[in-house]
């Protein structure tokens, strides 16, 4: 990893003791700046790897001292405040020693890689996606929030590009899926306690999942409010 320093996630219970920062640990005195930089940088991103459910995350990263910087070392633990951590490949982070007077700013350079979600096949755009689309695999990682990890649900979503084999998937080019069309016929399904009451009905709108729409009764003419659930399918919510 040459100038990097490396970590690979091993267990829930390790990531929760790396999560707790360098100002509220007991650390050998003295304590390098760069050091305690580079470990809560790492924390941080184990942390966002952890929420985004990225498997086996592997990080490097590396503290880049302001020029000139020459602090001697702390005799206490140093703080570190997280002030730019919105880009992994630049992020800001102060260091703080109270006890010798001084405080600086690093430029954190951070490289993640982790098992994604990825295109199992190519897949046409706007195509309504389930479980048998994707395969996991090892990809670096640019954003970890806007990646799909193993708490990303996919149901009721289709991808707004085409995506060829082995593409990661990316949140951000996800949509809900159009599962109602303005002009179709549509199943109006009402259940209460068990029972079901299906009637046929003409979309006035388009809908994705969850959304209302208005519908007209095809039998009635009267129209009412109904949340697309299912391709082609309405549940009344008047």
């Amino acid at each position: 990893m040459g100038i990097f320093t490396s970590y690979r996630h091993q267990t829930a219970p390790l990531l929760a003791a790396l999560l707790i920062l360098p100002g509220a640990r007991t650390l050998a005195a003295p304590y390098p700046a760069a050091a305690a930089v580079e470990q809560s940088a790492r924390a941080l991103l184990l942390q966002k790897a952890e929420k985004a459910g990225l498997e086996a995350p592997r990080i490097s990263v590396k503290a880049l001292p302001p020029r000139g910087f020459n602090a001697p070392p702390c005799p206490e633990p140093v703080r570190v405040v997280a002030l730019d951590e919105r880009a992994p490949s630049r992020m800001r982070l102060q260091a703080r020693c109270d006890a010798a007077g001084w405080d600086a700013e690093f430029i954190v350079r951070a490289e993640i890689s982790a098992r994604v979600a990825v295109a199992a096949r190519d897949i046409p755009a706007r195509s309504l996606l389930d479980a048998g689309d994707i395969e996991w695999m090892e990809r670096p990682v640019l954003d970890p929030a806007d990646m799909v990890g193993a708490k990303t649900k996919l149901e009721g979503l289709s991808n707004r590009t085409a995506l060829r084999q082995g593409q990661p998937l990316r949140l951000k080019a996800l949509e809900a899926s159009l599962l109602v069309k303005r002009g179709e016929e549509v199943r109006i399904v009402a259940r209460n306690s068990g029972i079901e009451v299906v009637a046929a009905g003409e979309a006035l709108g388009n809908g994705r999942q969850g959304e209302i729409i208005r519908v007209r009764n095809s039998a009635t003419g009267k129209v009412i409010r109904a949340r697309a659930s299912q391709p082609g399918e309405v549940s009344p919510v008047d």
